[in-house]
This record gives structure tokens, C-alpha cells and sequence, in this order.
């Protein structure tokens, strides 16, 4: 009698338990070891769910059976040989009958692992159940590995180790091809469909086996790790052999968005079994990192194709509107040119498209855009403009298809004998610089970059000296011009007589300065109000000797005229011009001074104060027209206007 134990007449001899049962107990209970048969059953079903399917309750007993006979045949290791007979009494049978039945509970766990995703929703009772077999047998492999490395007493009833967390790991490396393995080849028109179709299927089945382990309160996340990471195997061989191929332009587009959409979807906080981490960048496991800087290379020399076409096109589209325009004579519709808007929509697609496939891919065609194509596209503004305005040797697009026909539309519009480039053209195509610039200010703040040479504000340079090329082609071929017939006809006889002259002057300056944008063009409007100025002086060198003045009166009458000049000049300038500057507006009345003088000390001491005060327009030359046009001290011109310059050193 085994010490520890009362006889007890009529009833079964109880024993002490064994070292192996203990052990055995700790297998098999979920919930860790217990003292006796009682205590672990009874452990067992307060733990067990109330709703666990009948499926799940005979595994989970055929697994105990298993498991209770290892137990029972190591329990009686010590007891007489008795002899064997045939039939189930036999050690021989027992063995068979167990192995029969550990490969029944296999084929069954395999058989959920080939349907994971379906029984987590329709009887997670009966997944949970397969997750504790699979730990408990793995407990029981570890186990008996240990024992049988220092004792030959412990004798498994099956043949260890079974190793079913593997055999079921490769079930569920399987099963995922029969979820996301598309159905036929990739097509140019169904791969963004599917690989949008296999995004929604990875999300919604991997959401099911999450909420499994959530709800089900598992150990860990060990099940959802292992889903994870047999669709990103499945994920990987099928981006991989989708990309192999020739693909398409449109599938290489579709791939990257897939990627992007992809990494927005699952995140690496959640699902890290997607991403891998290298010594520079964190980035998605799908796909090599040698893959994907092939595609974004690829995508990157495609597009730039595409938005390059797509910009030049968007000119040609922008000169044959400028030509029509001024073939009609009714000139834009509205007020500024459509271009840099066009621009800026275009380099606004192509960036949000390439920030949703990825860094690489964004940082590429930003990089194009700012560095290559913009620059480009507006080199090509500019030589149009400068075209339009008056035809010249191009300095940077004159091979380009797009100015070549502008070329020939427009020598077919001299041909008809057409009118003339349109102002109203000439001041929208001008002031699409000023949009551009804003356009891009809006890109920088929209798109920033930590990098400064990687900025869109980088452009604002090469925009500023195009503008400023443009606009000297405009001064010299339209706006000069035009101020040098006003000089032919100011000072002259017909001046005098006919207030028309000043007014269509003064309606030439606004209408080379209203339309355009005053702010961007600052300067500018500083330099039309000294040419105003600098006409009527010009004027005076002109026809000074057919105006000069005989007497008091006539001296008179032309200062008065010189007012009545300056008064509407400086209303106009008033009215229409910011910040005007008064010296300027000055000019005219102090000449009138100068003229209305009676005797040589106020002549001298008028023309004095003409001279400092305006002396970065005015001139010896124009000293003399001045006092020509007085007429009473010609004699004394020269020592008159000798004694201030002498004065001066």
C-alpha cells in the first residue's frame, strides 16, 4: 500500500497523483494547473462559454480523451505485466485507436484553418476551441521533449511531437489564395478593380479574425499575426508576378495606387506583420524595396511624358485663343489668362495622386514638376508673350511645335490683313505672371518641403525675370511708341488750341496701366509716371523754337497751358495710380514758373529750384528748351544754366 492512502473495503484503492498527471493537468487546463481530477474538471466548465457549439464540445473531448490516455498509460507504468489479448483491451489497439483519433482532431482543426475567416463569424466557439487544442498539444510536444531528454518512464500514446501548430500554419498559409487569387489574368481594364476588390477582402477579413481575438479574450494576438502574415506572403508573390510582367502604363498606375491605398489601409501600429523596417525607412512588405524603386521610376518617366504633352498642349490651346482674340478685335472674354490656373490644377492632380501612392513616389514628381517641367512651361509662356506682342528671336522655345504654329497662325493673320495684337490680350497675358506667381504660392503652402530647394517658392526668381523680359518687349515695341507720337504733337501749335491732345495722352497712360496688375507690376507704374513727364520735356526739346515766346502775354498763356496740363495729369495719376510720387506731379508747374517769370532773377532762381528738384530727369538739353520757350534771356541761356552746374562742383 502506497503510503498516504487508507484502505477503504469495497471501494476502489485511490492513490497519490503522479508527478505526470500534475503536469498533464497544467497541459490541459486553459487556465493553468489544479490538484485533482475534480478541481480541473471543475475549472474547465466554469470557464467554458455557455453558447460553445456542439462541434467545439466533442473536439474539445476528443482532444481530453487523447490527452487522458497518455495520462492513464503512464500512471500504470508500474503495474504487473497482464496479458494481452486480442481485441480492444490490447496496448496494441489502444495505440492505433489514439493515433486514429489525434489525426481525426487534426483533420478537423485543418479543416477550420481552411475556413478561418467563415467559422470566426458563423461558430467562433468552434475556432476558439482549435486554438486551445493547438496550444495544449503544442504544451504537450514541449513537455514530453523535455522528459524524454532525461527519462525513458514517460511513454506518449501518440507519436510525438505532433507539431500541429505547424501542420495548421500551413493550412493557413494556403488559405488566403483562395480569398484573393483573382479569378483570370490582369487586364489593362480590370487590374484596378480587382486589386481594389483584394484591398477590401485582406480589411474586411483580417477585421473578422481581430474582433475573434478581441472578443474571445486569447492569451495574445499570436492567430491574428499568423493570418496577417500568410496574406502578406500571398500579397507579396502576386505583386510580384503582377509586376514581372509588361505591364501597362495604366497597371503601373493601378499597382502604385493599390500600394498607396495599401499603406493608408493598414497601418503599421495595427498591422506590423505588413511592414518591415530597414536601416534609413520604415516601408510596406508587399513588395521589395528593389520593386518599388523600379515602379516609381518607371511612373516617374511616364508621367513626366504625360504632364509635359499635357502643359504644351495647354499653350498651344492658350497662343491660338491670344490670336483669335485679336483676329475678332473683341479680345478676352475675361480679364486674365486661364494658363497659370491650368498649371497649377495640373501640378495639384499629379502631386495628390503621387502623395497617395507614396513618399518615394511624391518626392519624384514633385521634384520633376519644380525642378524640370514648370521651369519648362514657363520659359514657353514667356517666349509667346513676347511673340504675341511683337515678333522677335525667341530666346528659349523657338523650335517648339507649339510656337511654330502659333508662328504660322499668326504670319496667316498679317496675311488677311487683321487687326493688330489686342491690348486688352497684351495686359491679361502680362498679368499671368502675377497669377502664376500666386499659383505658386499656393502649391508651396499646399505641398511644403523641409528641404529650400525643393520649394515651389524656388520658381519666383524665374517667373520675375520673365515678367520683366516680357515687359520690356512690351515698353520698347508698344508702349514708347505710342508715347513718341504724343511728342509730335505736344508744345506744337495745335497743342495750344486743342485739349484733345492731353486728354488722349492721359487716356493712354491708364489704359497701358489700369488692366494690369498693379501690385506685381509696382515699379512700373513708377516708370509710366516719369515718361509722362519725360514726354513733355521731350516735346519741349522738339518744338521749342516754333513755341518761343515773343512777349509777357504769350509767356502768360503757355504757363497757363502748362497748368491746366498738370491738373489733369495729376487727377488721372490720383485716380488711377497708388502712392503716386508728388516731384513728379510738380515737374509741370515748376516749368510753368520758369516761364511765367518776368525778369532774370526769378528766372534764374525758378529754374534753380526746377533744377534740384527734378534733377534725376532733367538735363542741361532740357534747361535750354525751357528757357528758348521763355524767349526774353536767349542771349543769357548759356550763362544762366553755366552758373548752376557751376555751382554744383
Amino acid at each position: 500500500m502506497e503510503e498516504g492512502i487508507a484502505p477503504n473495503k469495497g471501494a476502489p484503492r485511490q492513490r497519490r497523483r503522479s508527478v505526470v498527471e500534475k503536469i498533464m493537468d497544467k497541459i490541459t487546463s486553459p487556465r493553468g494547473p489544479s490538484t485533482s481530477s475534480k478541481e480541473t474538471n471543475r475549472s474547465s466548465k466554469e470557464y467554458e462559454p455557455h453558447d460553445i457549439s456542439a462541434e467545439a464540445r466533442k473536439l474539445r473531448e476528443k482532444n481530453e480523451l487523447i490527452l487522458s490516455r497518455e495520462c492513464d498509460r503512464n500512471n500504470n507504468r508500474n503495474k504487473p505485466a497482464e496479458p494481452e489479448h486480442e481485441g480492444s483491451g490490447s496496448d496494441a489497439f489502444h495505440l492505433e485507436q489514439t493515433t486514429n483519433l489525434a489525426n481525426e482532431v487534426l483533420h478537423q482543426i485543418q479543416a477550420v484553418m481552411r475556413s478561418i475567416v467563415s467559422v470566426a463569424m458563423n461558430d467562433p466557439s468552434l475556432l476558439k476551441t482549435c486554438c486551445e487544442i493547438i496550444e495544449a498539444q503544442t504544451r504537450a510536444d514541449d513537455f514530453m521533449h523535455r522528459v524524454s531528454a532525461t527519462s525513458n518512464e514517460f511513454k506518449p500514446v501518440v507519436e510525438r511531437p505532433l507539431r500541429w501548430d505547424l501542420k495548421c500554419t500551413q493550412e493557413l498559409n494556403t488559405y488566403p489564395a483562395t480569398r484573393i487569387q483573382p479569378q483570370g489574368e490582369f487586364t489593362e481594364e480590370n487590374t484596378a478593380l480587382k486589386l481594389q476588390q483584394i484591398i477590401e477582402i485582406v480589411s474586411r477579413d483580417l477585421g473578422v479574425i481581430k474582433n475573434f481575438v478581441q472578443l474571445h479574450q486569447c492569451k495574445d494576438d499570436y492567430l491574428f499575426l499568423q493570418v496577417t502574415e500568410a496574406y502578406r506572403r500571398h500579397l507579396f508573390e502576386l505583386i510580384e508576378a503582377l509586376t514581372t510582367s509588361d505591364i501597362s502604363d495604366k497597371q503601373l498606375y493601378s499597382v502604385l495606387l493599390f500600394i498607396g491605398d495599401f499603406r493608408q489601409k493598414f497601418p503599421r501600429s495595427e498591422f506590423s506583420e505588413f511592414w518591415h523596417e530597414s536601416d534609413d525607412h520604415v516601408d510596406l512588405s508587399i513588395i521589395s524595396d528593389e520593386r518599388k524603386r523600379e515602379l516609381t521610376r518607371r511612373y516617374e518617366e511616364k508621367q513626366s511624358r504625360v504632364i509635359k504633352n499635357q502643359m504644351n498642349k495647354g499653350l498651344e490651346v492658350e497662343y491660338r485663343d491670344w490670336l483669335e482674340g485679336a483676329a475678332d478685335g473683341q479680345g478676352l472674354k475675361i480679364v486674365t489668362t486661364l494658363w497659370p490656373a491650368d498649371v497649377a490644377q495640373l501640378c495639384d492632380e499629379n502631386l495628390q495622386v503621387a502623395r497617395q501612392m507614396s513618399a518615394a513616389v511624391y518626392k519624384s514628381i514633385h521634384d520633376v514638376l519644380q525642378k524640370e517641367l514648370v521651369p519648362h512651361a514657363i520659359k514657353l509662356y514667356a517666349d509667346g508673350v513676347k511673340y504675341y506682342i511683337n515678333p522677335c528671336k525667341l530666346s528659349y522655345g523657338a523650335k517648339s511645335p507649339e510656337l511654330l504654329t502659333m508662328t504660322k497662325r499668326r504670319k496667316k493673320i498679317e496675311q488677311d490683313s487683321l487687326s493688330k495684337p489686342n491690348p486688352d490680350i497684351m495686359h491679361a497675358i502680362l498679368n499671368g505672371f502675377s497669377l502664376l506667381h500666386r499659383h505658386l504660392d499656393n502649391l508651396s503652402n499646399k505641398y511644403p518641403s523641409t528641404e529650400p530647394e525643393r520649394q515651389f517658392f524656388n520658381l519666383h526668381s524665374l517667373v520675375r525675370a520673365q515678367s520683366l523680359e516680357c515687359f520690356n518687349h512690351y515698353k520698347k515695341h508698344v508702349f514708347r511708341p505710342a508715347m513718341k507720337k504724343h511728342e509730335r504733337r505736344l508744345m506744337a501749335d495745335e497743342w495750344f488750341l486743342d485739349s484733345t491732345i492731353r486728354d488722349q495722352l492721359c487716356d493712354d497712360v491708364i489704359a497701358f496701366t489700369k488692366a494690369l496688375d498693379q501690385q506685381y507690376f509696382s515699379t512700373w507704374f513708377e516708370e509710366v509716371r516719369l515718361t509722362v513727364h519725360q514726354t513733355y520735356l521731350r516735346a519741349m526739346c522738339r518744338n521749342c523754337k516754333h513755341i518761343k515766346c515773343e512777349n509777357s502775354e504769350q509767356r502768360t498763356h503757355f504757363s497757363d497751358r502748362l497748368i491746366v496740363d498738370k491738373k489733369r495729369i495729376e487727377g488721372t495719376i490720383r485716380e488711377n495710380f497708388p502712392n503716386y510720387q508728388d516731384e513728379y506731379i510738380k515737374l509741370l508747374q515748376q516749368i510753368a514758373d520758369v516761364i511765367d517769370s518776368t525778369d532774370q532773377e526769378s528766372c534764374q532762381t525758378s529754374i534753380a529750384i526746377l533744377k534740384h528738384t527734378q534733377q534725376d530727369i532733367i538735363s542741361k538739353k532740357h534747361l535750354k528748351a525751357i528757357l528758348t520757350v521763355h524767349g526774353k534771356f536767349t542771349s543769357r541761356n548759356k550763362k544762366i544754366i553755366g552758373s548752376l552746374y557751376r555751382s554744383d562742383t
